[in-house]
């Protein structure tokens, strides 16, 4: 009689049954931990200047100087005064002489006033086949105003009523986007999120245009960080990351760029990794202030990189202080206040 055989010992503790039994409850755990990981991230990003007015606030001045030009030539004397804005700085400089500030412009005057006026469906049918160039500018001109002054539901009004004056919608769409913006940065939680949407629902519809400038690019990676919450927070990581690329793509060295990826490292807590990324941004932005106030914003940045933050500093008691109107006031002489229809 043959001996009995043993049984061959079992290379696994699990049987294939056992396995897959359990699979749900690893890949749940993990997921979880992930999870749970992200968030602690999203809450450090919080604690330590992610949500300061440095990041929360785009650098408007360098979306208004790409869409500055030529304006029309006027003389008289200076009628407007352009406000400065307590979050937004002095107006920006590219617009500040144009021919819409003086008394007599050479075109579209009453048009001008009627917008300073407040009623931009009557000066969009005042304008009649002016030159659509001419009309996007001063439209353009009128909604800078506004956002300056922070006025934008007026602001809003006017790309409206620009829209019907145009064959293409993408200037009005641009001006609304602009709009939207600065909406998502004023408005707290929901509110602010939902206007960063439609910010970004204006955007999107521009198409590679977008992308000819690069303070435009980077802009809808900003909106996206502005969205940002617990329940939405894997989204917006997988938003920014496309978007920051997208920008990249057309504008590798651009300091909008390089702002937006600090922003997101800043967003995940990451301090050290933001600081690297903002010292490229205000390299190539050639020390602006905005960039400057960002590096200023991460907590913790005089103990990671104090070279950086003292050259932020220097860089900011270097700013030029324009003195104009300050926080919200629209000035112009009685003339454009109450024109005559």
């Amino acid at each position: 009689m043959e001996p009995r055989r043993a049984n061959p010992p079992r290379l696994f503790a699990f049987s294939t049954v056992d396995f897959f039994d359990a699979l749900p409850l690893v890949l749940g755990s993990y997921l979880t931990f992930g999870a749970v990981h992200r968030r602690v991230q999203l809450l450090l990003g919080r604690l330590r200047g992610a949500d300061a007015e440095a990041f929360r606030v785009y650098p408007h001045r360098f979306l208004a100087d790409a869409l500055a030009g030529a304006g029309p030539a006027a003389s008289g004397a200076r009628i407007v005064h352009a406000p400065r804005s307590g979050s937004l700085g002095p107006f920006p400089p590219s617009w500040a002489k144009c021919g819409w500030f003086f008394a007599r412009p050479e075109r579209l005057g009453e048009a001008r006033d009627l917008l300073l006026a407040g009623a931009p469906q009557e000066a969009a049918r005042r304008c009649g086949d002016e030159d659509p160039r001419l009309r996007i500018h001063l439209f353009t001109w009128s909604v800078c105003l506004r956002i300056w002054a922070h006025q934008l539901d007026a602001a809003e009004a006017m790309a409206h009523a620009l829209a019907e004056t145009l064959d293409d919608p993408a200037p009005a769409r641009r001006l609304l986007a602009w709009v939207e913006a600065r909406r998502a940065e004023s408005l707290p939680g929901a509110a602010g999120a939902d206007a960063a949407a439609r910010a970004l629902a204006h955007l999107d519809l521009l198409g590679p245009s977008l992308h000819a400038t690069p303070a435009w690019s980077a802009l809808p990676a900003h909106l996206t960080l502005l969205r940002r919450s617990w329940t939405r927070w894997e989204w917006v990581l997988f938003d920014a990351r496309r978007r920051i690329e997208a920008a990249a793509a057309r504008h590798p060295e651009s300091p909008f760029v390089h702002r937006a990826r600090g922003h997101l490292a800043a967003a995940r807590g990451d301090v050290v990794q933001a600081a690297d990324h903002l010292a490229r941004a205000l390299y190539h932005g050639r020390g602006e202030a905005p960039f400057a106030a960002a590096i200023l914003s991460l907590e913790g940045i005089d103990a990671v990189r104090p070279l950086l933050a003292s050259e932020a500093r220097a860089r900011l008691s270097e700013d030029p202080k324009i003195d104009t109107v300050e926080d919200g006031v629209l000035q112009s002489e009685a003339p454009q206040r109450d024109p005559t229809p």
